[in-house]
This record gives C-alpha cells, sequence and structure tokens, in this order.
C-alpha cells in the first residue's frame, strides 16, 4: 500500500510471522502490535469467553517478569500497554519512544510466546473477569434473552444478527457467559493457547520512526527462533440467511422514545465495493441529518454505519425518536436509499463526502498508535500477503457517480432491506396512570389504617 502519505512494507519470517511496517520518521514513538485471529466467533458454546480470558491470562506473568511488573516495565519507560478481544480477534500492543523499539519487541514476545499461565492464577482471574462483566446473572440473562427472542425486548443490534447469522458463532458474547466461565478449566485454557498462539498465525504490525529493514531484523532476532505448528481454522463459516424482514420489538423504555433501524446485508471486509459502501454511508448521513434533526426537529442524531467481518457485514442506519414519528422518519430514510440507488444525488454531495472521509481519516491516522489499528483491520482481513492493500485514499477518490450508483443499485435496493422498529408499550408517560391508581390505592389503605379502631392490650 502507497500513499502520500504512508507505504506498506511486508515482509513473513522463516516461521510463517508475518510483519507489517509502515515506516513514520521524525516521529520519535514506535506502535508495535501482535494481532491473532482468534476472538469469541473462534469458540462454541462450551467454551465461551475463552478467547478474552487468556488475553487476561497472559498478563498474569511472563517467564521474565511476575504479574506486577508486567506492565510496570513498560511504564517506567513512558510507554502505554494495552490488549483487546473482539469476535473475530486477539491485540496486543505497545507503544513506546523510538529508542525503546527493541524492548517493545522483546516485551510482545513475552507476553505472546512466553507466558506462565500459573494455575494459581487461574480462579483469580476468572473472578477478575466475573466483576469485569458486572457480576454473575446468568439466570437473568437467560430470561432476558428468551424475551428478547420472542421480541419484547430493546436490543435492535442482537435482533439482526440472530437473523441474518442465525446459529453461528458470531452471535456468542466476547466476555463470556457464567455458566461458560466457570466450566472452562485451566488445562483447556492452556491447550487453547497452545493451539492459536504459534508464529504463523500471529501478525506483527509496527509503525513509527523505524527503518523497515530495522524492523524485519528486530522481528527475526526477537521471534525468528519460534518454531511454526499447525493450527485449526480460526474463523468457522458462517451461514448467512439473505433474506428481509421487519421486526417490532415492544420492550420497555426509560423515556418516550423507542429506536428504528433501516439495513441491508453487505459482502466481506475486504470486497472491493467497500469503499463505496462507505461513500454511501457518508452521503446518506449528511442527507439523513439534514433532512430529519436540522430541518425537522424530530431526532438528535442519524447513524449510519457499516459493521463488517472477514466474510460477512451488514450497514445500518439508526436513530432514536418519538414512535409517532418513525413513519415519517422511515419514509425520509427510504427517500434517501432510493434516490442513491437511482444515482439521484449531487456531484457535489459524492466530492463532499469523498473529501469528509480523506479528512478524518488523516486526522485519525497523526498517531502511530491509531494507524497501526488501521493497518490490523486489513491484516485480519487479507491473510495472503501477495494481494496488494488498496490506497484508501485513492480509492475514495477514484470513485464516480456512475460507480456509486452501481454499487448502491446492487446492495440497497427496496427488496433488500431489512427493518427493526423498537416500539416500546411500557413508558413513564403510560405508566402515570397505573403509577395515579397505584397510589391512590396507597393513601386510601394507609387513610383507613390511621382510623382503625385501637383495642387496649390485656
Amino acid at each position: 500500500m502507497e500513499t502520500p502519505y504512508f507505504q506498506l512494507h511486508r515482509h513473513t519470517l522463516a516461521n510463517g510471522m508475518r510483519v507489517w511496517c509502515i515506516p513514520r520518521p521524525n516521529t520519535g514513538t514506535v506502535a508495535m502490535m501482535t494481532q491473532l485471529p482468534v476472538g469469541s466467533r473462534t469458540e462454541n458454546k462450551h467454551n465461551n469467553g475463552i478467547s478474552h480470558f487468556l488475553e487476561h491470562m497472559v498478563f498474569t506473568g511472563t517467564e521474565r517478569w511476575a504479574e506486577s511488573e508486567v506492565t510496570d516495565v513498560v511504564r517506567r519507560r513512558g510507554g502505554e500497554v494495552n490488549a483487546h478481544t473482539s469476535r473475530e480477534s486477539t491485540n496486543f500492543h505497545i507503544h513506546v519512544a523510538a529508542h525503546d523499539a527493541e524492548f517493545g519487541l522483546d516485551w510482545l514476545h513475552q507476553l505472546v510466546f512466553k507466558p506462565t499461565l500459573l494455575p494459581e492464577k487461574f480462579e483469580k482471574e476468572r473472578q477478575v473477569i466475573i466483576n469485569e462483566k458486572g457480576g454473575e446473572f446468568d439466570l437473568l440473562q437467560t430470561v432476558w434473552e428468551w424475551i428478547e427472542d420472542h421480541n419484547w425486548g430493546w436490543h435492535v443490534a442482537r435482533a439482526i444478527r440472530r437473523r441474518i447469522y442465525p446459529d453461528s458463532s458470531l452471535l456468542l458474547s466476547i466476555i463470556g457467559r457464567d455458566k461458560t466461565l466457570n466450566a472452562i478449566t485451566h488445562q483447556e485454557l492452556v491447550s487453547y493457547y497452545r493451539r492459536y498462539y504459534v508464529p504463523n498465525n500471529v501478525t506483527l504490525i509496527v509503525v513509527g520512526d523505524i527503518e523497515p529493514q530495522a524492523a524485519f531484523e528486530l522481528a527475526e532476532k526477537t521471534f525468528g527462533n519460534i518454531p511454526a505448528r499447525p493450527f485449526p481454522v480460526t474463523h468457522p463459516p458462517v451461514r448467512v440467511v439473505p433474506n428481509t424482514f421487519d421486526v417490532r420489538l415492544y420492550g420497555p423504555s426509560p423515556n418516550e422514545q423507542g429506536q428504528l433501524l433501516v439495513g441491508v446485508l453487505l459482502d466481506y471486509a475486504e470486497h472491493p465495493d467497500r469503499f463505496g459502501w462507505w461513500i454511501i454511508e457518508e452521503i446518506l448521513e449528511n442527507a439523513c441529518m439534514r433532512d430529519i434533526r436540522f430541518e425537522l426537529g424530530l431526532t438528535y442524531g442519524v447513524n449510519v454505519f457499516t459493521v463488517l467481518y472477514t466474510d460477512t457485514g451488514y450497514f445500518c442506519v439508526y436513530t432514536s425518536a418519538n414512535i409517532e414519528d418513525f413513519e415519517r422518519i422511515r419514509q425520509i430514510i427510504e427517500k434517501h436509499l432510493n434516490r442513491l440507488v437511482n444515482g439521484d444525488f449531487t456531484a457535489e454531495e459524492l466530492s463532499e463526502a469523498q473529501a469528509s472521509l480523506r479528512g478524518r481519516a488523516l486526522l485519525n491516522l497523526q498517531d502511530n498508535m491509531e494507524l497501526a489499528w488501521w493497518l490490523s483491520t486489513d491484516a485480519l482481513a487479507s491473510r495472503d500477503d501477495s494481494t496488494p492493500i488498496p490506497d484508501y485514499f485513492a480509492e475514495i477518490s477514484r470513485l464516480t457517480p456512475d460507480e456509486v450508483k452501481r454499487i448502491a443499485g446492487h446492495y440497497f435496493a427496496p427488496q433488500k432491506r431489512f427493518y427493526v422498529e423498537h416500539r416500546p408499550v411500557v413508558t413513564p408517560r403510560r405508566l402515570k396512570p397505573l403509577a395515579a391508581v397505584a397510589a391512590f390505592g396507597m393513601l386510601s389503605a394507609a387513610v383507613r389504617l390511621s382510623f382503625r379502631p385501637r383495642h387496649r392490650a390485656r
């Protein structure tokens, strides 16, 4: 990937570990990240939460550092570290001064390939994770999911995933359930680690004030002697049901508003049409905000976004508003979607969307770690280093009105849309009559009790 702003260099070690480097001279820092394509999607209903559990456990000590030292050795150098588990990946990252680049790679090596995973730390960390998720509430969660499954909840995103990815590991919780977290054994966690934490399943991303050749040599020195091993498929195939639906959810709301979502099914994260999806996202949000928020004041905001995985994805237009305004808002969203499908948008709208996407990307990518995260999405989706990584800025700029119309017509046609509306049947306003009746009943009971004859004790 070459752009006017940065250039990607790629190299693969003899053990299969990929190294991606973007040099940024004179920035003074280096951001480094190891990415494994292992997340809740890799799991099943019996070990759900084990990827995130393992992310926690590697911080409990390495061959060189005790638990209290793992992050402290970085803090003393002024660096920053963290880790993140998602549905499709686990990432460990460190951001340090450029002169500490070798130390940063050594820290990642210790964390990813030399954790002790001590049995005596296991139960403690299990409790930490249960506390992180807010305590144990499996029974309540099971009841609530039954309520959601029967359309009496309010979780619109879950309603979408249940219908387009039925019986998929994409429906699993990233942090896990009480039942599965309590069932995972130390041996299962160690086996999971040995199965997936192998160099040929890792991409090392290096961004900052370092030359690519120096980064490759340091990577070879640090990771090159770790032997490769076979590993299972990390992302099981997803059964996608490309149906349209119009769902109503009736769960309670703390105010008088419900939620409205219009969406379509998309393709995989690295699909060539993705740049068009982002242009459509920008044009659509600008138009909906103008008509729904600024002209009519029907909502505070309209969010348009894509959710992309390595082999599937979907597109959403979301807002929350008073229920009586839903039909009007939905008509406006439909109007602008149809404009895009028919090519009835202006050259100015396209130009503004392109400028906005380019400018926002440049602002976000000023930080080396932000650029490393940006690069990690390509690394996750593109497992073949012989495939070129497109220049984001050039791809956004090259889109023509005809190309945007083609993409909109293919994905956003009326017959391909789905809808989810949260129309709460219980709101504060609707509870007022019931509250008044209850208050009157309690007051009447209190009055009767106050005039009740009192008997002397015998």
